[in-house]
Formats: structure tokens, C-alpha cells, sequence
């Protein structure tokens, strides 16, 4: 297959106009980079869209989403526009660091089908260290760069965002590998099916990419029913992990953990969206009894943490 560009970048986005043009700005110019942004049907009082960033630049394509269907459908109508060998994601609030132009031009003599970097977290207006948002991707990177046992079962089925990689595009078309259009969540079955069907993958030891933080962005927003969509959403992974014989990996425990936490919030929180979510679970192939059983171990392991806090407190520890 002909590719019009070597790279493109895919950038979904709602009303953060100014932070959009810091992420585009850090992008270096280059003749094979395709830059794609979604809007996702911003506010018209929070953005110009007959002054829309980088409308009518060279090599940047602007589609203006009015569906509100979030980022998962910006980024799959993304995926329809682009034209590049490799594809990136960024969101908007976040930037690449400089070092992503060597790393492109490393990636066009690689075989890999994913390369995998780092980030760094920094908050959106002070660029103080934030709160460790990528402590998880990055340690998958230094577990595979270390060749630890597990090393390249992390990079590939722990590193749940689709920025932190470089995907070669016929790995997405080959295996139709989409974001699923749900608030959040919705990178998750891109991330490990990218990572399960991928024949080889690579990994750079340095930051490419700064993740930031910063008040009112998705990741902070409450979202009506946000709990039983994550809760499902991971229960739908360990399914496919039981399904391609991973159930004794250390990710399928990882996230196993995950879900039943979660799980008990909504028993503690929400009673009908627990009911909801321990249907799907049981879908997903576990038994009522081993339902009950994850549940107990977490509520007894809470009541000791609380005792302990307490005793703590007592103790003036």
C-alpha cells in the first residue's frame, strides 16, 4: 500500500483552543507528518471556528465533529483521515518533546510494529511534576527494556493509552482495530489489541511525550455512570486475556484486582449499576461463588486497613 506521509498524528478536541495549538506547536514541521485534529462539537462561546488552529495550514487536516460522541469517535474518524505509515495520538492539553523528531526518523528504519516511549506528567500551567500518570507506561517500557520476565507482556497488554507508541498503520487496518465510542475508556481494546496482534515491538528509553494535569479535563470530570463504564470495560479485557490463554499473566491479575475494587465501590455506591456490572462480569465467564469471594477478600482487607489507620492514629504513629 502507497502512504501519502510517513506519519499521522491524530489529535481529538473540545474547547480548549489554546492548549490545542500548544500540542500542534510542539509537533515537529515536517513533509511526511499528517496532523489530524477532531473537533469534538466544541462550545461556539469558547472557540472561533472561523479561526479555528492551524484551519487551512499545510499538511493538517481539521474536522469538525458534530455528533458529541466523544474521543474514542474523533479518534476513529482520525483513523478513516489518515494517510501516514505510522500513527500517533495526542490529546489535546498534552505535547511532544523535541526528541520526537530523531525517534521519527529512527522509526522509518524500523521493522517493529509498535515502538513504545516514555512520558512525562508535568500540570498544564506551572510544568511542576504532576501526580504520576504515566508511572505505570513508563515501568512497562523498563521492564521491557530491562528484559525482565514479563518485560514484553507489560509494554504490550499494560500500557493502556494510545499516546506512549508509535503503531504501524497496517497493524490497525490488518486486524480493523478501533477505539470504542464510550466516555471513557474507549482506548483500552485499541491499546491491547494493538499490543496482542502486533508480530514485534520496540521501545525508546527517553520522553517523548509530556501528559499533563490540570483542573476540568476528562480525567478529572465526573461522568454520570463513569464507574460501571470502566468497570465493564475491564471486565471485557479479562475476558479477551481468558479467551487468548492469559489468564496466568501478571496483567490478567492486575486488572482482576481492578475490577472487583471497582465492582465494590458500585455495591457500596450505586446498587443498580452494580447489578449491571456483576451481570456483565458473570458474562464474562466468572461464577456468582467467585464474585462473592473477590468481594469478601477486598471488604476484609478494607476493615483491617481501617483498623490499623485507626490503631495508627491512636499511637500517634
Amino acid at each position: 500500500m502507497k502512504y501519502k506521509y510517513n506519519f499521522s498524528i491524530i489529535i481529538p478536541h473540545k474547547n480548549i483552543p489554546d492548549l490545542l495549538k500548544r500540542c500542534v506547536s510542539s509537533i515537529p514541521r515536517r513533509e511526511d507528518v499528517q496532523i489530524i485534529i477532531v473537533d469534538d462539537n466544541s462550545d461556539p462561546d469558547k472557540v472561533d471556528f472561523e479561526h479555528f488552529p492551524f484551519l487551512g495550514t499545510p499538511n493538517v487536516t481539521v474536522v469538525f465533529d458534530k455528533s458529541s460522541k466523544g474521543a474514542g469517535h474523533a479518534r476513529n474518524i482520525g483513523l478513516e483521515k489518515a494517510e501516514g505509515k505510522w500513527y500517533l495520538f495526542a490529546d489535546s492539553d498534552d505535547f511532544f518533546f523535541y526528541s520526537l523528531n530523531k525517534a521519527m526518523d529512527d522509526c522509518l528504519q524500523s521493522a517493529a510494529d509498535i515502538i513504545f516511549y516514555k512520558s512525562t506528567n508535568l500540570n498544564s500551567d506551572t510544568y511542576q511534576l504532576g501526580n504520576g500518570r504515566s508511572i505505570i507506561t513508563n515501568n512497562s517500557v523498563d521492564a521491557f527494556l530491562n528484559r525482565e520476565a514479563n518485560g514484553e507482556h507489560l509494554i504490550r497488554m499494560r500500557h493502556p493509552a494510545p499516546w506512549g507508541k508509535i503503531i504501524r498503520a497496517e497493524l490497525v487496518s490488518k486486524n480493523n482495530i478501533l477505539f470504542e465510542e464510550i466516555p471513557r475508556a474507549n482506548d483500552y481494546k485499541f491499546s491491547y489489541l494493538c499490543g496482542y496482534y502486533a508480530k514485534t515491538v520496540e521501545a525508546y528509553d527517553i520522553s517523548l511525550y509530556c501528559l499533563t494535569s490540570r483542573a476540568n479535563n476528562l480525567t478529572s470530570a465526573t461522568i454520570p455512570g463513569l464507574d460501571l463504564i470502566v468497570t465493564k470495560s475491564e471486565a471485557d479485557y479479562l475476558l479477551f486475556l481468558r479467551e487468548h490463554s492469559l489468564k496466568d499473566s501478571v496483567v490478567y491479575k492486575e486488572f482482576q484486582d481492578d475490577v472487583f475494587s471497582h465492582l465494590y465501590e458500585l455495591h457500596i455506591s450505586d446498587v443498580e449499576a452494580y447489578r449491571e456490572a456483576r451481570n456483565h462480569i458473570l458474562d464474562c465467564g466468572y461464577t456468582n461463588s467467585e464474585i462473592d469471594s473477590k468481594l469478601r477478600h477486598i471488604a476484609n482487607g478494607r476493615k483491617k486497613a481501617v483498623i490499623v489507620s485507626n490503631i495508627r492514629k491512636l499511637l500517634h504513629i
